[in-house]
């Protein structure tokens, strides 16, 4: 009887019992207010003399977008809008891609450049499935939140409802991801340690997230913080995006000042989308794109290629 009572060995516990909760706003360990904290005290040198209006243009996926800020999947319901669709039509406008999970043939229809983060569930042949699916509708990357790999109590996260259970990425399956993707960028989101980028890089992924999910799990390490040195790791030719409490134009330059080639915005994009919908959306990437020239402006950054970590300090 002992023995029948005892959890066997990697078993997740029943769904009720399963604890995926985020770590709670303010208690000690909350990676969030870790995060926040680090960006605060990041600072910018200012170099004003024979400066310029900065050209945000860049280049992710192959396409010229309008800014390196683009808005991240976010997943809540809005009595007023239909969130995704919203926050396409204003990604369409404003000339850059949309991150989404699991996206809709609607949001593919609207001809907005789109990335399609599928979750790592435990079948595998069901999450590859996903992943060809995803190709076939022709979005501009297709890719993961591997960071989805265990609960705070160790076992394999679920999803909300606890109906499916998540798996951790082997380095095998990720070099099977690469083959699914072929021509199609791949983006292993929730990187962060070398190591893992290391893994990634040898194993052909063409993009990484560093995140840590809206502090999925206590005291994870600021992704701007191991920035620079994942970037002196892999060098230039592998595309690093940041997401992660960048609520503003000036967060965002912090992370693109220190390696990255863009950010992504998701629960800053709440309040806009929910309040005025797609015009709430459009009008807060004109306000953070604002921030970020002239930000630049200030340091004397012309445009994305001249990007430099001597502008940044800390305090």
């Amino acid at each position: 009887m002992e023995a029948n009572e005892k959890k066997k060995e990697n078993e997740a516990p029943a769904a009720e019992e399963t604890k995926t909760s985020y770590v709670a706003k303010n208690a000690k360990g909350n990676s969030d207010t870790i995060t926040r904290n680090y960006f605060d005290n990041l600072v910018f040198k200012q170099r004003i003399i024979g400066g310029s209006t900065p050209d945000l243009k860049t280049t992710m996926f192959g396409r010229e977008i309008s800014s390196p800020i683009m808005p991240g999947p976010i997943g809540f319901p809005s009595e007023k809008y239909n969130v995704e669709m919203c926050i396409a039509g204003a990604a369409k406008r404003l000339d850059t891609i949309m991150w989404a999970g699991m996206v809709s043939p609607d949001l593919v229809q609207t001809g907005v450049g789109m990335v399609e983060i599928t979750k790592p569930i435990s079948d595998f042949d069901e999450f590859c499935k996903r992943l060809e699916k995803a190709k076939a509708k022709g979005c501009v990357a297709i890719g993961t939140d591997c960071i989805h790999a265990f609960g705070l109590d160790g076992y394999p996260d679920r999803s909300r409802n606890g109906e499916v259970t998540m798996r951790c990425l082997s380095f095998e399956d990720v070099k099977t991801m690469v083959k699914i993707a072929g021509d199609t960028p791949l983006v292993m989101k929730g990187i962060l340690s070398v190591e893992d980028a290391l893994l990634c890089k040898e194993a052909g992924v063409s993009a990484i997230v560093l995140s840590h999910h809206h502090g999925i799990y206590p005291f994870a390490v600021p992704p701007i913080m191991v920035l620079p040195e994942i970037r002196a790791a892999v060098g230039k030719d592998m595309t690093i995006l940041v997401d992660c409490m960048i609520k503003d134009g000036y967060d965002a330059m912090k992370a693109l000042a220190l390696g990255a080639d863009g950010v992504l915005v998701a629960r800053a994009l709440m309040k806009p989308v929910n309040t005025a919908g797609e015009e709430g959306v459009f009008d807060f990437f004109n306000e953070i794109n604002d921030q970020l020239r002239g930000i630049m402006a200030r340091c004397g950054i012309s445009d994305m290629q001249h990007m430099t970590p001597d502008v940044i300090a800390r305090v």
